[in-house]
């Protein structure tokens, strides 16, 4: 580093003009390539840049990162206006450097407003220059949150910029949803056009799975259509908010008319997707909904049901549902009072087109998890009733009869045989075994009948 490098990075003018008036060198390069005016225009040394500009420094030169005067007097608007004012410089407005940003991405990442209006000005087209990723200044702005930069940005409505799709095939609107810019979302979504990105995913999907409903309120707002948008792997955005958690936005879309609740490719929607994540916030808010019943669907052969599902993870909201299938017309004090119990859910969903072998899966899943408070559930409770009285009582009596003919049988066989024994001396036994082996032969019968007694109780 040359003395003039030392007073032009400490501000120092009179030094500066003092060694170029001995006619020393105006551009030498330092370690890093830098020039005087480079570092000048770094710490923002308005009066150095000025001496060394008209002492004929030349403003296109670069450092080792190729970085420009313009790249790095970002953040001291009086010096970049200065070096702007250069003709020389004007050029430099849309190079880029080493890590593919020109200076007007470093403008706006830095939120200074008012570098970017100078570089704007300087050359309109400073907008349209992407970085290496394909990142437009609105990108930028949009993934940063700033939406005064996105209104200045936007100010001649160039619906090329809006639109302009970064290398994910994002446009600067997905961006803003992505983390949550409610903000800039107002700015971006009423002249942004709805289109997927590289993985089919609306800004939609994005505000969905950020959690932010502000943003999910503003884009369906002025985009209704693309509500019910399937990624490619068709998952909605109500699939991604499930996926994610996010209770309150579920509930809003599921408010939405025009929302349809649909499957993906695994064939799983909203309900299944909160129940495979763990949410149970989210499945509260689907079951206690007034369109509870189009998140229930039947399960692929094989496969438990999704109330067994929940039975085994989240039984609150099994309970919930359950509260659903119970319908009161009239006062409990009128005449006409009556309660409806639908019991098709408890048994498996069961439909005209869909029947399922085993109609007590749930029954038998809530005594194996131990769900007591699903158990006693008036639903359970009629159900089992039912049960009863259809096919309960009639298991009952036959078991009930089949126990007494065995009774009988026992009873007989043992009086029958204590009195045998009782009338033979034992002068006339010749010796016990021959005695046992009467005994069994002529009994055999009986010993038939009490085994198959046993079988059938079996």
């Amino acid at each position: 580093m040359t003395p003039l490098h030392r007073a032009a990075i400490n501000n120092h003018a009179q030094v500066v003009k003092f060694l170029l008036e001995k006619n020393f060198p105006v551009d030498p390069r330092d370690v890093n390539c830098s020039t005087p005016l480079l570092l000048a225009s770094a710490v923002g040394g308005l009066e150095t840049v000025k001496v060394l500009l008209g002492c004929a420094a030349d403003v296109t030169l670069k450092d080792c990162n190729l970085r420009s005067v313009l790249h790095v007097a970002i953040g001291h608007s009086r010096t970049l206006e200065t070096l702007l004012k250069a003709t020389p410089s004007k050029q430099l407005i849309k190079e880029k450097d080493v890590d593919g940003f020109a200076p007007i991405h470093y403008a706006v990442q830095s939120g200074n407003v008012q570098d970017v209006s100078l570089l704007i000005s300087s050359d309109m087209t400073a907008t349209e220059v992407v970085s290496d990723s394909l990142d437009t200044a609105l990108h930028l702005a949009a993934r940063h949150g700033f939406s005064d930069i996105s209104e200045l940005l936007l100010k001649h409505r160039n619906e090329r910029l809006i639109n302009a799709e970064n290398n994910q095939e994002r446009t600067a609107l997905h961006l803003a949803c992505m983390e949550g810019h409610s903000a800039v979302t107002a700015v971006l979504a009423p002249d942004s056009a709805i289109q997927g990105d590289i993985n089919e995913r609306t800004p939609l999907h994005m505000a969905a799975t950020q959690g932010s409903l502000k943003c999910v309120e503003l884009v369906i707002q002025f985009h209704p259509g693309c509500l019910n948008i399937p990624d490619k792997n068709e998952n909605t955005a109500l699939n991604m908010a499930a996926i994610a958690g996010h209770a309150p936005i579920v509930k809003y879309m599921m408010s939405l008319d025009q929302l349809a609740i649909t499957c993906n490719t695994r064939n799983k929607n909203a309900l299944d997707l909160a129940i495979e994540y763990g949410w149970e916030n989210v499945a509260m808010v689907i079951i206690g909904h007034d369109r509870w019943r189009e998140a229930l669907h039947p399960t692929d052969n094989g496969g438990l049901c999704q109330i067994e599902i929940l039975l085994q993870k989240m039984p609150r909201v099994v309970e919930r549902l359950l509260d659903h299938c119970i319908e009161e017309e009239g006062q409990a004090t009128d005449n006409n009072y009556k309660v409806t119990y639908d019991l098709r859910l408890i048994q498996g969903m069961n439909t005209a087109e869909v029947v399922t072998t085993y109609s007590l899966n749930c029954l038998r899943t809530m005594v194996k998890y131990k769900r007591e408070a699903c158990i006693g559930h008036p639903i359970c409770y009629n159900l089992m009733s039912l049960k009863w009285k259809k096919f309960g009582w009639i298991t009952f009596m036959l078991n009930f009869c089949m126990f007494f003919m065995f009774l009988i049988v026992m009873t007989y066989f043992v009086v029958k045989n204590k009195a045998e024994w009782q009338g033979k001396t034992c002068k006339r036994m010749q010796n016990r075994g021959d005695v046992f082996q009467g005994i069994f032969f002529s009994n055999v019968v009986y010993l038939i009948l009490i085994f198959m007694t046993f079988v059938l109780l079996l």
